[in-house]
């Protein structure tokens, strides 16, 4: 594999400082069985889930102000495959998919940057991230021992093609033509010139992304992206700074593979094992250098971190000693379906889970989602997830402060802060039961000393004190310091001395100041009109473009998912004595479609006659048809592409089964290998 390209799987990116004689000392990142290992310092990091594309270009400096303000030191997000590479081999880094953008602005702001790119990613996103050209693939089969899925997979990290130069052109300096020179020595691929086609530049940081070509085995001409900070400054015209030559350090804490293949692992049986294996080994074969991460995998091999996603995380354990606690997905609430309920999760509830995971031991955690956004256009997943991805976070739809949520986790934050030196000193706390289901964890830079004797300390010192009620019903008097612990909550004394932080209150310092919303004066609208007309739409418009085959054609086939809309037509005729068979029996001919998702409407003869919705249900309609000839149109809707589960590539959408009209004098008309002309309605 080639270890030109190493780096984009989940990050967190690298800051550097400047110093005297140099452009900038970048920092070293590591792990140990406690923490994440920045510059040789144990970090305790609190993350926020962003996705660039579900928030426009302009709100993104606010979003990490916001997030910034509110003690957080990561900022999470995807790649999104089918909005990067939405058709074959032309990639797409403008606009709202600006990652390099979105990029700049995290590192200026002084934060971390994490990015996941699975290249499954789920995230209530349209087929799961995976742009739908990939389905048409002959022969493969998504996240299983499949060779052509694995080709593609590769090709996500690298980026083949002999057409994907896809240099970012646009207005501004960042943008740099890029002219490879390669050659090969021995086993290993060595860039004799390369030229950076993005720089990204701040005063902390210099992130340079490289196209770099490469001529592999088969002949192929594979071009790859190189994410990196460079040593030097890369001289303008042609000369670049050969991979060899100068130091080039990866910006990344922690490299993702995959996403979630524990909830699918045994569908896939032994093929499922193999490709894992195989992901694995590619990845580490890349020689990145950095840690490699999984979520929900729990069979993750020694070299491998396994972390937890899900509401709560406190009785997660990695499954060797020798990993980090880290939480990559604390969900703050849940995504809302058509006609379901909006989701909502209590501050105090949340605020209680990041304590007690960091009380029990955490590291990292990552609320999923801190900003939300919308799902704009047809970018919501399915089956019928709206297009609000608000979250319940604690940036809002439109990233306003969502108060109480956002500032009492402002306080825990920087509550945990507090205890960061302390947390990080030692390797378990010290443990006292202080009631049937109160709980104290100390934790102190002479914890060696395992006697239950405390001692308090001035603020100098690295010691802290998290203090449990995880009893949901009642409070209780505890004899530390003599406090009251409210039902289901958790204390936070940095230095022994005095609570900063209680998951359970809600009047927190950032809250005192903050007014409650004010319904606005409500002012009469000017009518512009009395009188209100109409417009009847025509029931579809047929052109040359439309299609007419024998039998029934899967939705995407048609559609490419260049829109959610396909109209089916077909016609039949019916006798008299069908007629005299229906009014005789005073019974109605009913149209059956044995399996249909999402959305169908019926019409008959240009009149709407029902519809009907659900995930591959049964329709049963009866229909009003009449001597001669009668058409029979289909109306199916797509309401979010399948983005999770096994074999999800197979799910599509419109119709399977049979098509029939039921009922008739001569039994039922089988409609399944009819001539039907088709439309994509845009």
């Amino acid at each position: 594999m080639l270890n030109l390209v190493q780096c984009l799987v989940v990050a967190l990116s690298l800051h550097v400082a400047a110093v005297a004689g140099e452009y900038f000392k970048p920092f070293n990142v590591s792990f140990d069985h406690r923490a994440i290992i920045i510059d040789g310092r144990r970090r305790i990091l609190n993350s926020a889930g962003i996705h660039y594309p579900r928030a426009t270009p302009q709100m993104w400096p606010g979003l990490i102000s916001k997030s910034k303000e509110g003690g957080i030191d990561v900022i999470e997000t995807y790649a999104f495959w089918n909005g990067q590479e939405p058709v074959r081999g032309q990639y797409n880094f403008e606009g709202k998919y600006d990652l390099v953008k979105f990029a700049k602005l995290v590192g200026s702001s002084g934060l971390y940057l994490q990015l996941r790119i699975g290249p499954y990613i789920c995230a209530e996103w349209n087929f799961g991230g995976f742009p739908v050209w990939l389905r048409d693939v002959p022969g493969i089969e998504f996240r299983t021992d499949n060779s052509p899925f694995k080709i593609f997979f590769s090709n996500f990290i690298i980026n083949s093609g002999g057409d994907a130069a896809f240099c970012k052109k646009d207005s501004g300096s960042d943008a740099r033509q890029f002219a490879p020179i390669l050659a090969r020595r021995s086993n290993h691929y060595v860039a004799a010139g390369m030229i950076p086609f993005v720089m990204v530049q701040t005063s902390v940081m210099i992130l340079v992304m490289m196209m770099v070509m490469i001529t592999v085995d088969d002949g192929r001409d594979v071009y790859g992206l190189l994410v990196g900070i460079e040593a030097n400054e890369v001289a303008d015209g042609g000369g670049g700074c050969g991979f060899h030559g100068c130091m080039v350090v990866m910006a990344v804490v922690t490299l993702m593979i995959e996403n979630e293949y524990g909830y699918v692992a045994k569908s896939y049986g032994q093929k499922g094992k193999d490709y894992i294996s195989w992901a694995v080994n590619m990845a580490v074969g890349l020689g990145a250098g950095v840690p490699w991460v999984m979520c929900k995998q729990l069979d993750a091999p020694e070299f491998i971190i396994d972390t937890c996603n899900g509401f709560y995380c406190d009785g997660f354990r990695p499954n060797s000693d020798k990993k980090p606690l880290l939480w990559t997905e604390n969900w703050s609430s849940w995504y809302t379906t058509w006609g379901g309920k909006l989701k909502h999760r209590p501050v105090e509830d949340l605020a209680f889970a990041v304590a007690r995971f960091f009380q029990l031991g955490g590291s990292f955690q990552n609320y999923y989602m801190y900003f939300g956004g919308t799902s704009f256009g047809r970018t919501a997943g399915g089956p019928m997830i709206i297009t609000s991805y608000d979250y319940d976070a604690p940036l809002d739809e439109y990233g306003l402060l969502r108060q109480p949520k956002w500032g009492h986790l402002k306080d825990l934050h920087a509550a945990i802060k507090l205890c960061e030196p302390a947390l990080v000193a030692v390797d378990s706390p010290q443990y006292l039961k202080l009631g049937p289901m109160q709980e104290a964890h100390v934790y102190s830079g002479d914890i060696h000393n395992q006697s239950q004797t405390l001692t308090f300390p001035g603020n100098s010192s690295r010691c802290s004190a998290f203090l449990a009620n995880i009893d949901e019903h009642e409070a209780y008097t505890v004899e530390f310091l003599v406090i009251i612990v409210a039902l289901r909550s958790l204390f936070s004394f940095p230095y022994l001395e005095q609570v900063v932080a209680q998951t359970s209150v809600k009047d927190m310092p950032s809250l005192r100041n903050v007014s409650a919303p004010q319904v606005m004066n409500q002012k009469e609208a000017r009518h512009i009109s009395k009188s209100w007309m109409t417009v009847k739409e025509p029931i579809s418009t047929w052109h040359q473009y439309n299609i007419t085959v024998q039998g029934i054609l899967p939705h995407l086939n048609v559609t490419k998912d260049h829109s959610d809309y396909l109209w089916y037509l077909t016609r039949i005729h019916i006798t008299e004595d069908d007629i005299t068979f229906w009014e005789a029996n005073n019974v109605s001919p009913v149209v059956t479609i044995d399996r249909m998702r999402d959305v169908v409407r019926i019409f008959i003869n240009g009149q709407l006659t029902g519809s009907a919705r659900g995930h591959w249900i049964k329709v049963v309609q009866p229909v009003k048809l009449v001597q001669g000839y009668n058409d029979i149109m289909l109306l199916t809707e797509i309401v979010g592409l399948q983005d999770f589960g096994p074999f999800f590539e197979k799910d599509g959408g419109g119709f399977k089964g049979r098509i029939k009209v039921t009922g008739g004098k001569n039994g039922d008309i089988d409609l399944t290998e009819s001539s039907w002309t088709y439309k994509v309605l845009c």
